[in-house]
């Protein structure tokens, strides 16, 4: 099986990269540029490069670029055309330039083809003093076995982030995301969108969720949010992170979850590990389970966390 490089911090080295298989070399060692693709509105590819994904998702995601652009020409001001360009508007971008386009359908989850990938958004724009609050409310996603390529679930989440992060810089305003997840009839959300660095509340999660994760070895009163837990050990030295599905299975309950970003801060907690989990991944060799996301790079990932914190 081979050998991999690992930093004290427990991160592959950059010649475990290598070996990995998680960054090209040329023939002499020597580390190869990323690939980048001409149709991407991102010139800082550090948090989401499409050009890293498995090309039928690629080609979903330029789709959902190319479909705004063509459905805002549509002169009808009753068309679903007529809607997007509203949006656009408020959003400040531009609906008959392309990289415009793409970030309007990167926000909105628009894929196309859709391949068995469908997603629910809606945005909210506000003025509160002199600031600017730019949000995007991400209902509902879901994926259809057997029919949605792998790495849908990461370049959802991914093009999301950087399009926000985008905005907020163009127009120097707080952009924030939103997440209702859910758990029952066929949901896991509230089990995995707290793992990809969401601030979700300990105080909104319920009462059964709190006496499984005392089961568990862990003060679910000791925490403020749901990250801290992810990246605290019991006293047996098991993690919070490996305990939050089995605490949170089977149990039907919504909790809300947000990432905010403000022009020129630091990285949040959600840009680290999507910007980590896409590094890891290598998601140019395809090598995604059948699951949405992979807990063990997301375990690895919130371990190193846990480590700096």
């Amino acid at each position: 099986m081979g050998t991999r490089t690992y930093s004290r911090r427990g991160v592959l080295t950059a010649a475990g990269r290598r070996r990995a298989g998680l960054e090209a070399v040329d023939i002499l060692g020597n580390a190869v540029p990323e690939p980048t693709v001409d149709w991407s509105p991102y010139t800082d590819t550090s948090l989401y490069n499409p050009a890293l994904l498995p090309g039928d998702v690629q080609a979903m995601v330029k789709g959902g670029g190319d479909l705004v652009f063509e459905e805002t020409k549509d002169p009808d001001e009753y068309s679903l055309g007529a809607m997007k360009r509203d949006d656009m508007e408020l959003l400040g971008l531009d609906h008959t330039k392309r990289d415009d386009c793409q970030l309007y359908a990167d926000i909105m989850g628009i894929f196309n083809p859709q391949k068995g990938a469908f997603a629910v958004r809606s945005l909210d724009i506000r003025q509160v003093a002199s600031k600017t609050y730019i949000s995007v409310h991400n209902i509902s996603f879901k994926t259809r076995d057997g029919r949605t390529p792998a790495g849908v679930g990461y370049a959802m989440v991914a093009r999301q982030l950087a399009a926000m992060k985008e905005l907020s810089k163009r127009e120097g305003a707080t952009t924030e995301i939103f997440v209702a997840a859910a758990n029952g009839g066929g949901l896991t959300g509230a089990s995995v969108w707290p793992k990809l660095g969401y601030e979700f509340s300990m105080q909104a999660i319920p009462d059964e969720v709190r006496t499984r994760l005392q089961g568990f070895g862990f003060d679910p009163y000791k925490y403020d949010f749901v990250g801290e837990l992810l990246m605290d050990k019991n006293a047996a030295g098991r993690s919070g992170f490996d305990v939050w599905r089995p605490a949170t299975e089977g149990i039907d309950f919504v909790i809300g979850g947000e990432v905010r970003i403000r022009p020129g801060a630091a990285p949040t907690l959600a840009e680290q590990i999507t910007r980590e989990y896409g590094k890891q991944k290598g998601f140019v060799k395809g090598q995604l389970s059948g699951e949405m996301f992979d807990d063990a790079v997301l375990r690895d990932i919130w371990r190193d966390m846990g480590r700096k914190a």
